[in-house]
């Protein structure tokens, strides 16, 4: 069962990604023994609470590109991880009455206006390496010899899904605020399937624990 972390703070990604950071230091801390990878997966989600979602404001721009940031090698987040994601993310929205459109990375404002909400996608990909010590044995194998140092590395995925208003703060002389941000973490697995399956019901837990989307 994945962590659910709630936060209510205005939405940015700056602070979403320390909060993943925080996130990763309470995976660390798990309780007991970790027995699948899925114990390390985390949801968390932001919301500005001065905010109130309304109708008719019910139409989401979802742009069809996901922002990929990190080590890429050896990336199929472009085939199977990328259509899931943007699959859930709009059954997301849809669930909760919004309409969404499909914006071309090359869209116009023209075409970007027509929306009220502009949803982008950006993953971060990174490698960590971690570095543990044997206790000292005087006897293995020799009496001066120290056990070498055991060196583990894995990648990890963290994916951020930004709504924005798009409505820019004139008054402010401001871009376009951010109103709600969904971010999952997790250790990559080497089987593509099981990350695809985490990566649907990370998503879907991140909807499911903001019922406050829905318009008023």
């Amino acid at each position: 069962m994945s962590k659910l972390v709630r936060n209510r703070r205005p939405a940015w990604t700056g602070v979403g990604v320390l909060v993943v950071l925080g996130a990763l230091v309470l995976a660390a801390c798990y309780p007991g023994e970790i027995t699948s990878i899925q114990q390390l997966d985390v949801a968390v989600t932001h919301w500005d609470t001065t905010y109130t979602w309304a109708k008719p404001d019910t139409t989401v721009g979802l742009y069809d590109s996901i922002v990929i940031v990190g080590d890429t090698t050896g990336d199929t987040l472009a085939t199977v991880l990328d259509s899931t994601i943007r699959a859930r993310v709009k059954a997301g929205f849809e669930g909760y009455g919004y309409t969404t459109r499909l914006v071309p990375t090359s869209a116009d404002s023209t075409w970007v206006d027509s929306a009220d909400y502009l949803v982008t996608l950006s993953v971060l990909r990174t490698t960590n390496v971690s570095v543990s010590y044997n206790p000292w044995n005087p006897w293995y194998p020799c009496y001066y010899c120290w056990p070498p140092p055991r060196v583990d590395t894995w990648e990890s995925g963290t994916l951020f899904i930004d709504m924005w208003n798009d409505i820019p703060d004139t008054a402010n002389n401001a871009s376009p605020p951010v109103v709600w941000e969904g971010i999952v973490n997790g250790p990559l697995s080497s089987n593509v399937a099981v990350n695809v399956e985490r990566l649907d019901g990370l998503i879907r837990q991140v909807f499911d624990q903001s019922p406050y989307l829905q318009p008023k």
